[in-house]
């Protein structure tokens, strides 16, 4: 290689590229009408994609807002299931006999919960008494309400039938075929006895007999022990009465005065047709009312309520029945008469019921005519103090009533004291 030259290769400096800044004149018009062209197409192309995009989204909003809105949580379930309380009552006005029916046409199921007479309840205006000594004082409406608060469900009829009007809608109907287990022995003066029914399968039983043997209790047994009798007495009764809804309604209404019925018949009817049916169906659950015997040294026994039992068999065979909000926590409520009227309780019981569970009535002592009516809650927190306020509105009471305890108790989350501007 001659002195001086270099050959080509990796390290041989590289001459740049150069282009030149502009195309030829006539180039530089047509490519910028082409240019221009395209820009026009993007421009119009980017407008059309974002007004599709924007139908669309349109369209994903109001199929969302359907979606939304179809996807509401429902409306509370309407209420289907009915209850009646059905009592009869003894010579003296007590109550002899009792049970809770509930009918519920949507699934046709029906249940009959039977009530031992001597069970101990917190009655409105009376305190603690025995369920059939709340229908002889305060008569079947405060019975109604005693069932209510004692199980915590809605009571929509009373049904009470004396032990006269008993036997003759047992007669009405030819009297009833059941199996007695036990003899029914009637005393008599001076220790005798009479032997009024036999013990044996399908007795065929009048209505003084029916009555006797479905309230008899053997002796040294209690009356928990007779549930089953009258149980299946009534289900005789109900299964021969007539099948056609007018004549059933008919023979409700020829009881006479010793029936005592809160629904019109034909309501009574339609319910019995329908527990009757929902038997029929084995869709159908009798269950006593879950007690324990409390030991009073009196010759009859008193009975209280297993709660946690109540409330199984409340949630199995009546939940339809609850109140809403009434067993959702932290509601119970005490109700003190400070004003010394007799049966202000009761009503002010029953305008809380709907929401509250009424737990107890009192007087308090001493009474003062002069203070108004306070709300009492046992702490300043939201949920407690809404609840104070709305048994105000309840009661129509000013939201100056309510007021906040420093004494804890566990008798009840709410206390009312009925003052003097409480107005019935």
């Amino acid at each position: 290689m001659a002195k001086g030259k270099r050959r080509a290769g990796a390290n041989a400096p590289v001459r740049p590229v150069t282009q030149p800044l502009a195309p030829n004149r006539r180039m530089s018009r047509s490519a910028l009408r082409a240019k221009r062209r395209k820009q026009r197409r993007r421009r119009v192309s980017a407008v059309a994609a974002a007004g599709i995009v924007l139908a669309v989204l349109a369209v994903v909003a109001l199929v969302g807002g359907v979606v939304a809105h179809n996807n509401k949580p429902n409306a509370p379930k309407e209420r289907t299931q009915r209850t009646l309380l059905l009592e009869v009552t003894g010579p003296d006005g007590s109550g002899r006999a009792a049970t809770l029916l509930a009918y519920d046409p949507a699934p046709g199921r029906a249940s009959m919960v039977l009530i031992p007479p001597h069970t101990l309840a917190d009655v409105a205006g009376l305190g603690n008494v025995v369920l059939g000594s709340a229908l002889r004082l305060g008569g079947p409406r405060t019975a109604s309400d005693a069932v209510s608060d004692l199980m915590g469900v809605v009571v929509d009829s009373t049904w009470t039938l004396t032990s006269e009007a008993f036997a003759a809608m047992v007669n009405g109907v030819g009297g009833v075929v059941v199996d007695v287990d036990t003899d029914v022995v009637q005393p008599l003066p001076h220790g005798a006895t009479r032997l009024l029914i036999r013990a044996g399968p399908a007795q065929r039983l009048n209505g003084a007999t029916a009555l006797a043997y479905a309230t008899y209790v053997v002796k040294g047994q209690d009356e928990i022990t007779f549930q089953a009798r009258f149980q299946r007495v009534l289900e005789a009764v109900f299964a021969a009465l007539p099948a056609d809804l007018a004549d059933l309604a008919t023979s409700f209404a020829g009881l006479g005065s010793g029936s005592r019925l809160t629904w019109q018949p034909d309501q009574l009817a339609a319910f019995v047709a329908g527990v009757r049916q929902a038997r029929d169906a084995d869709r159908y659950e009798p269950e006593v009312l879950p007690v324990s015997v409390i030991d009073t040294g009196g010759t009859s026994p008193t009975f209280s309520i297993k709660v946690d039992e109540v409330a199984t068999l409340v949630r199995s065979q009546l939940a339809d029945s609850i109140p809403p909000n009434r067993d959702q926590g932290n509601n119970r409520v005490l109700i003190l008469n400070q004003v010394g009227t007799p049966g202000i309780g009761t009503t002010v019981a029953r305008k809380l019921r709907g929401e509250f569970r009424v737990v107890g009535t009192r007087n308090k002592q001493p009474f003062d005519k002069s203070k108004p009516s306070v709300v009492v809650v046992f702490d300043s927190t939201d949920p407690s103090l809404a609840k104070a306020r709305r048994v105000a509105v309840l009661l129509g009471l000013p939201e100056s009533a309510v007021r906040i305890g420093t004494q804890r108790q566990s008798v009840a989350d709410v206390i009312v004291v009925i003052g003097a501007d409480y107005k019935q």
